[in-house]
């Protein structure tokens, strides 16, 4: 209960400080993107590193993004929504089941979805099975999604390894390669995206 209402106290002041960042670095840097989105539905999936500024770049489109039910990602939330995402709200532990339901009703229904497939707490760079479910169930491709930077800011401490763009920045948004869950068991497609996202990974330096 305590932690609850300390999260809640502390949702606007995080997310309005993560927001004005983000706003920051986008109004001050040159981004361009290498490669495209494919067109209608789509299952954008991104290791949790790259989530400081995919976020604000997602959110631009307004695309649908899972996020865990936890308290402490309150501050994230609202950080997603005032960046123009949509939210679902679930973790593999925490209203799993649910969240793939709505994730499936919103796919099928012609939007799209970001997934940090190693959170939202790892292990990091593991791939998680939510994503190949999500493939499986509505026939939407993955795509994998990072970003590269000419001086952004490893954080080594954090347990995702964030990378974090800064102001004056230069910041290349890359799109890699859809891949199809058609005829392919779960276990298969997760092997396919862990090699896809990891073969996508470039250490985030230009």
């Amino acid at each position: 209960m305590f932690a609850r209402l300390l999260w809640r106290l502390l949702e606007w002041p995080i997310a309005l400080a993560w927001y004005g960042y983000a706003l920051l670095v986008r109004a001050t840097s040159r981004v361009t993107i290498d490669g495209a989105p494919p067109d209608g539905a789509a299952i954008f999936v991104n290791w949790h590193r790259y989530q400081y500024f995919l976020i604000p770049h997602h959110g631009t489109f307004h695309r649908f993004m899972l996020v865990s039910p936890a308290p402490a990602l309150t501050p994230v939330a609202r950080f997603c929504r005032l960046c123009g995402f949509r939210l679902v709200r679930g973790a593999s532990r925490d209203r799993g089941k649910q969240a793939l339901e709505e994730l499936t009703r919103v796919v099928e229904g012609g939007g799209s979805v970001t997934i940090a497939v190693d959170g939202p707490a790892g292990p990091v760079f593991q791939v998680k099975r939510g994503c190949a479910d999500l493939a499986i169930t509505t026939g939407a491709p993955i795509v994998p999604v990072n970003y590269t930077c000419r001086r952004g800011i490893d954080l080594p401490w954090r347990w995702d390894q964030s990378y974090l763009p800064t102001p004056f920045d230069r910041i290349v948004v890359r799109y890699g390669s859809p891949i199809r869950a058609e005829g392919r068991a779960a276990e298969e497609l997760i092997e396919a995206v862990q090699a896809a996202v990891t073969s996508h990974e470039t250490g985030g330096r230009q």
